[in-house]
């Protein structure tokens, strides 16, 4: 119980700084799953009127004898197929030394429906517990009002089950909305197992629906594509090549069946065609 106030003291010190929330917590809450939960509002009067979402929260409180906070956070099976019922928690956990004292900054993580729905498929089903990917909390408070905005997202992942991928056939647009910023000029992966973005698909008919499963964006450059280009390597040479860009500073070209080259950029600017 004094690991739990710790972490529940840990926990509103970060809270208490953001203008757009106001948590409600208890160490003596004897609701399951959950430890209180936290209101969102749209301006900083904190009207009723003015309330954009609730999200329920779990705190931990754990002493540990590591020299660093575990990455990890262990959840029975029940609790965690439980959640996956209830809807979307945002899980803070505290690591504290044997002395009392707090060891590394709070961590979070959002047991989303679809998130959960991974772990549970990665874990062997012999094992009664599922381990859960932290996240180091930040300290501003817009960063981590962010991770309420994702958390919020995530709420409508319970009306859903099984794989929303085949909503990608008739969607007119995805949008992806996340914690940090992210680029589309390099590929990109995205997997409800880091929880920390909400991908969703616009269909033709304006239904939103949230997308299941790992998204892989690939710019063009990064996808194979005929070039008028003449290559020569040695004493190989042809033209019409097959060109597809590796990374920000690597690209590859082929001709079917078997010629083959690449080149990279060099710090001096000057380009260099290795030998096949």
């Amino acid at each position: 119980m004094v690991d739990e106030k710790r972490a529940i003291l840990a926990i509103e010190r970060r809270l208490i700084e953001c203008p757009h929330l106001v948590t409600y917590l208890s160490a003596n809450d004897k609701t399951p799953l959950t430890d209180g939960y936290l209101i969102r509002y749209s301006g900083l009067g904190r009207n009723k009127k003015d309330i954009t979402g609730r999200l329920d929260v779990q705190v931990k409180g754990r002493t540990s004898g590591t020299r660093t906070a575990p990455a990890t956070y262990s959840l029975s099976r029940g609790d965690i197929a439980a959640i996956r019922k209830h809807g979307t928690v945002l899980l803070f956990v505290v690591y504290l030394r044997p002395d009392g004292r707090q060891l590394g900054p709070p961590k979070y993580a959002i047991l989303a429906p679809y998130a959960i729905d991974l772990w549970l498929d990665q874990t062997p089903r012999r094992r009664k517990s599922v381990a859960v990917p932290l996240t180091d909390l930040p300290e501003h408070p817009a960063a981590i009002e962010g991770i309420v905005h994702i958390a919020l997202l995530t709420q409508r992942q319970r009306m859903f089950e099984g794989d929303t991928g085949a909503v990608l056939e008739d969607g007119a647009s995805i949008t992806i909305h996340g914690t940090k910023q992210f680029s589309i000029d390099e590929p990109m992966t995205f997997s409800p197992e880091h929880g920390d973005f909400v991908v969703e698909v616009e269909t033709a008919k304006g239904f939103v629906v949230p997308l299941s499963g790992v998204l892989e964006l690939r710019p063009g450059s990064y996808v194979e594509r005929m070039v008028d280009l003449e290559v020569r390597c040695g004493d190989v040479q042809y033209s019409n090549a097959i060109v597809r860009q590796i990374d920000t500073r690597s690209t590859s070209s082929s001709r079917p069946p078997g010629s083959r080259c690449g080149w990279s950029s060099m710090n001096s600017g000057s380009n260099r065609v290795p030998s096949t």
